[in-house]
This record gives structure tokens, sequence and C-alpha cells, in this order.
């Protein structure tokens, strides 16, 4: 049976099984770059709780898996976990992203959801990729990025009345010394930060909301787009929660620099089970 793990930095979507009798279910988020071994070990073990079929084949698409050094570490950790006999692949959140979107077709595939990356894909592979900054550089228009502009408005008093108060009764008030020693415990910063994302939903009607979101996309376009030289011809295709909750704002901000047609998937998952089981490599 093949298992078909879809990575993230604030969860992990797992699959198994073909046609109905597929299965689905979550764990907690995985991302190498701020995971130590053990931590993703006892993801991993929690996951292997969960399986009531034998595993043969893992394809694991994860966030922090950016180099062919963190695919093998990732390939071990797998192994060590479900055993040596067990084929294991690992690849990039964002192949995965772009398999999911455009399987066999070509496409600009784009990850919007805690973090972000964009690229061109055809073939099943990526064919070039706009160099990502990761969370403490970059990442506009991400999840984690809006949750730290949120943040950093709310300590430095920047949050209109209204909109401070109804942060304070979501999240409770705190200092920057509170976020500071949160940053040495959290084992996914970014994730943590994304965390405050939802406020953005819960609050859009919001003038301050709707321009920050507007200036947050506005750098996604700009910083991780525009480097393209698209000629209006390729798709843009989405998956990420941000993406998707706020596909509104988002088409209006990339309607400003492109002319393409803009798609967005729900669930990166379930492409991903058509292309390693349906629609078998």
């Amino acid at each position: 049976m093949k298992l078909i793990a879809d990575g993230g930095s604030s969860k992990t979507k797992w699959g198994y099984g073909s046609g109905a009798s597929k299965v689905f279910f979550e764990s907690s988020g995985i991302n190498l770059h701020y995971m130590s071994d053990d931590a993703v070990l006892a993801n991993l073990a929690e996951v292997k709780g969960q399986l009531v079929v034998e595993i043969t084949q893992i394809h694991f698409y994860g966030s922090g898996i950016s180099s062919t050094e963190k695919a093998g570490r990732m390939n071990k950790l797998l192994q060590q976990s479900f055993g040596m006999d067990v084929t294991v692949t690992s690849s990039s959140d964002f192949l995965g992203a772009a398999r999911a979107l455009f399987q066999k077709q070509s496409g600009v595939a784009c990850i919007l959801g805690t973090g972000v990356a964009t690229g061109i894909y055809g073939q099943g592979k990526i064919i070039k990729q706009q160099l990502s900054l990761g969370f403490w550089l970059g990442d506009e228009g991400g999840g984690a990025d809006l949750g730290k502009r949120l943040v950093k408005a709310y300590l430095r008093k920047e949050l209109p009345l209204d909109l401070l108060a109804a942060f304070e009764q979501e999240y409770g008030a705190f200092d920057r010394e509170f976020i500071f020693d949160k940053l040495k415990t959290e084992d996914r910063p970014n994730a943590y930060f994304a965390s405050f994302a939802p406020f953005f939903s819960a609050q859009s009607s919001e003038r301050w909301v709707k321009e920050t979101l507007e200036t947050a996309f506005e750098g996604f376009a700009v910083h991780h787009l525009v480097g393209y030289d698209l000629n209006g011809d390729e798709t843009i295709g989405f998956v990420g929660s941000i993406a998707y909750y706020f596909q509104d704002e988002l088409k209006k901000v990339l309607a400003m620099y492109f002319d393409n047609d803009v798609i967005f998937l729900t669930d990166a998952l379930e492409g991903l089970m058509d292309y390693h089981v349906t629609n078998v490599q």
C-alpha cells in the first residue's frame, strides 16, 4: 500500500488507498528546518500508530525539504520509523503542490499557506523556481508573514482600537518579552505566527485588515511571481489555506500585475493521491 504525505509546518496530511476507499488523516506539522530528528520521529510514531494496513511505499512531500541532504535525512527518518524494507521518496512540498495542481500538464505553481513557494512546472518536475528566503527573511503573503504583521502592529500599538480589543479578546494581552520567550521555545516559530492568520478572516471587513492583506499580497506578487516574466498564457495555480480563504483579495492584487488565468486547489493531498495512485507514474 502506498502512503502519501503532504507535510506542512502547521500540520501534515496523510492518505492511502484508492478509489472510494481512500483514507485520510492528519498529524502535527513536520519541517526539517526547525525540528530535531527526535521531534520528527515522535511525530512519525504517532502516524504509524494510526495505520491499520501494511505500507510498502511512502511518498513524502514536505516543507523544509529544500535540498538533497534534507531529502536524505527525511528518507532515513521514515525508514527508521516504518522499516528498512519500505520504499521511500522525499521531495519538497512545492513539487507536491505542482504535481497536485497540474499532474502531467504545465503551469505556474504556487504555495500560499503557512509559507510561500512559486515556480514553473512541467513534465512532472520543477523547471524554474524563484529563490525562497524562508520565514525569517521572506514568505511575503503567507500565513506566518500575516501573523508577524499582526503581532508587530499589536506590539507597536498600531492597531485601531476596535481591532485591538478584538485581538486581546482572542489571544489575550502580551508584551514583546512574551513573544521573545515564545521564539526561544517554539519548534516551529513559523507555524506559531501563522496561528494568528485566522484573525484576518474573522475581521475581514476592517479597513486595516484589507490594507494589510493587499500589502502582503502585493509583496507576494512582486517578490515571487513578477520575476518569471509571464506572457499571459500560463495558468497560475495555488494551494494553501491563505490562497483559498483569501482568494478574492489575492485575485484582485494579481490582476494588477497579470492577465493569466488563476486556479485554486483546496487540498494538495487529493491531487497527489491521483498522481501516485490513480495516474501511476
